[in-house]
């Protein structure tokens, strides 16, 4: 896995980093449980909504087709507005991310308030407010950790344990970083 500009990944446990990865992940999990338990749709990953676009697409489907165009575009809307309020891909204590958690959090109460009123725009705030925080979240030091989703965290585990197998090396300290996405947006 490659680091920016050379730089090796810290190998030494951080609680701070496994405590505030948990609450992203189990905050991104009860928002996209959220809008899955009631209006069928997924807002915190795209795999689902990009799969749902090109069905409605191929079955002539064009009654969802307006929101799930909009999920994926305020999604990539919010990693663009967290790209641009930080604008770096290492972790640094004096970058904005209170600001990016700030504008996430306004974005999910405009979305909460939106779902209050029956308004499917609900959904494209909720999927704002995510793609703020994954794209806020997805670097440390070069490693992907996706807080809104857990296919590549998975994926990532499952390579690490096989690895294991057969060099019988296990770096504890990644290994503790990336299993506390699941858990944590499960739990959500």
């Amino acid at each position: 896995m490659p680091y920016p500009q050379g730089e090796r990944l810290r190998e030494k446990f951080d609680p701070a980093i496994i405590i505030g990865g948990f609450a992203l992940s189990f905050l991104a999990g009860f928002v996209n449980g959220s809008m899955l338990e009631v209006l069928n749709v997924p807002v915190s990953h795209m795999s689902g909504a990009v799969s749902r676009f090109g069905s409605d697409l191929a079955y002539h489907r064009f009654v969802d087709l307006k929101f799930i165009s909009l999920i994926v575009a305020f999604f990539v809307l919010g990693s663009a507005t967290s790209g641009a309020v930080i604008g770096s891909q290492r972790l640094h204590t004096g970058k904005p991310y209170g600001v990016v958690i700030m504008l996430e959090s306004i974005s999910l109460f405009v979305a909460y308030l939106l779902f209050r009123q029956g308004n499917n725009w609900s959904l494209a705030f909720a999927a704002l407010g995510c793609g703020m925080q994954n794209a806020m979240a997805s670097r440390y030091y070069g490693m992907i950790i996706r807080t809104t989703h857990v296919t590549g965290v998975v994926t990532d585990i499952g390579f690490m344990l096989g690895a294991f197998l057969r060099h019988r090396t296990l770096n504890a300290w990644r290994l503790l970083l990336l299993a506390q996405v699941p858990l944590g947006f499960f739990l959500g």
